[in-house]
């Protein structure tokens, strides 16, 4: 794709728009750099780099096609060393492609559904007898 950005800037101030070593802005996306490192590693300021995305498609593909490219061999990397017995590689893989099935703890959840107020209210009837009804019940104290 043509590195020229979209928007011509004949006639109009401020910088001209800049073109891209597009090989190097891949290479430097398949290395995983975020837009700002990318910025610096290009020697220019972030918002350069985001206004050029924008206007120069080639750019952002580029740094499209260099993330995918750097995730592609990391994870081709990653499955070839558990398939050759590296077991924290073999545990990291089975635990990010598959975590329902492959965790260290399980979650579980218990819905309890009581009426408060009849359990306060029993609770209640222990310390205070009601009439009609038995002693009140003591507890016993730890006393040593």
């Amino acid at each position: 794709m043509d590195n020229t950005p979209l928007t011509p800037t004949q006639g109009k101030r401020g910088k001209p728009l800049q073109k891209f070593d597009l090989e190097l802005v891949e290479k430097l996306a398949a290395r995983g750099l975020s837009y700002k490192q990318l910025a610096i590693a290009l020697g220019m300021n972030i918002k350069t780099v985001k206004k050029h995305r924008t206007l120069n498609p080639a750019l952002q593909e580029a740094i499209d096609r260099g993330r995918v490219k750097g995730l592609t061999e990391i994870a081709n990397s990653l499955f070839e060393s558990a398939l050759n017995g590296n077991t924290t590689a073999q545990i990291f893989y089975l635990k990010n492609r598959s975590p329902d099935d492959w965790r260290d703890r399980y979650e579980q959840r218990v819905d309890i559904k009581a009426d408060i107020t009849a359990l306060h209210l029993d609770a209640m009837r222990k310390l205070v007898p009601v009439e009609g009804e038995s002693e009140v019940e003591t507890f016993p104290t730890d006393s040593k």
